[in-house]
């Protein structure tokens, strides 16, 4: 019994390596998606014991895994690119005022409510899709949007009232 569940095993393991190196473009990031799937099944394995198709939902994981890398993978490039950006108005601006601004941004995304945080973070960090937050937040699309608008305006606001009475 336990030689066809190793045996399954490693046929998984490549199963879901193929598809990730396929979507990553590199083995080793392939064997890391991999290890990170067998971590999560076996993390979840009394949830999965009567799941008929394990490859399946192997290969889902793995999938998702994969693009979130390829999401980050993204987001890394898009600051770079920002950061880029931001050295040439640095050479305009101070360097302690756009420290302070940044500083004060952190500050006041921290200050807000639980949910305007995370919906700020995963939209304006991580650049998710309204639809992919309100899945994670298991908010409505709609719901999503009033607290990312009202975040905004906040912090928004604040910023205004400090940099513009010197507070």
């Amino acid at each position: 019994m336990k030689a066809n569940i190793f045996t399954y095993s490693i046929e998984l393991k490549n199963k879901i390596c193929r598809l990730a190196a396929r979507l990553l473009g590199n083995e080793e990031d392939a064997k890391d998606v991999a290890q990170d799937v067998f971590e999560k099944v076996w993390k979840k394995q009394t949830k999965l014991q009567n799941v008929q198709n394990m490859d399946a939902i192997s290969l889902k994981m793995a999938k998702d895994i994969c693009f979130d890398r390829i999401r980050h993978q993204q987001v890394v490039r898009k600051h770079a690119q920002q950061t880029k950006h931001s050295n040439d108005i640095r050479s305009k601006v101070p360097n302690y005022a756009v420290k302070d601004l940044a500083q004060l941004a952190k500050k006041l995304i921290q200050e807000l409510p639980e949910k305007q945080k995370i919906v700020i973070h995963l939209r304006d960090v991580e650049e998710l899709e309204y639809k992919e937050i309100a899945e994670i937040t298991e908010l409505s699309v709609t719901a999503v949007r009033m607290n990312l608008s009202r975040a905004r305006k906040s912090i928004r606001e604040k910023m205004q009232k400090i940099i513009g009475h010197g507070l």
